[in-house]
């Protein structure tokens, strides 16, 4: 049941990606395969790296994310959410990006 209900959560957080909104690293973090450390990392993103974000569960602790075309997971600690005044390259223009939106999911992990 759990498996189940991952996969639709999952589902889910990716289905939103239409939704995205451009964000960035603000460290060093994990691209992984599920929300938690308990998923496959898919590489490591380097801080300043601009993301589309997804939704993020209730607390802010993962967010699903894009990196050129490739869906993961990243912990919303290090975001922050662009805005027009942040390039595509991911480095701030010229105001400090806005804290990283909560949304309704919820991790099990």
């Amino acid at each position: 049941m759990v498996r189940f209900g991952f996969v639709l959560m999952t589902a889910a957080l990716m289905a939103g990606s239409a939704l995205a909104a451009p964000a960035i690293t603000t460290a060093n973090v994990n691209f992984r395969s599920g929300p938690g450390t308990g998923f496959g990392s898919l590489g490591q993103l380097v801080e300043g790296t601009a993301v589309d974000l997804g939704e993020c569960d209730d607390s802010g602790a993962w967010c699903a994310v894009s990196v050129k075309g490739e869906q993961g997971f990243v912990s919303g600690k290090y975001l922050n959410q662009a805005d027009a005044t942040t390039d595509r390259l991911g480095w701030p223009a010229s105001i400090a990006p806005t804290a990283v939106p909560r949304s309704r999911f919820t991790s099990h992990r």
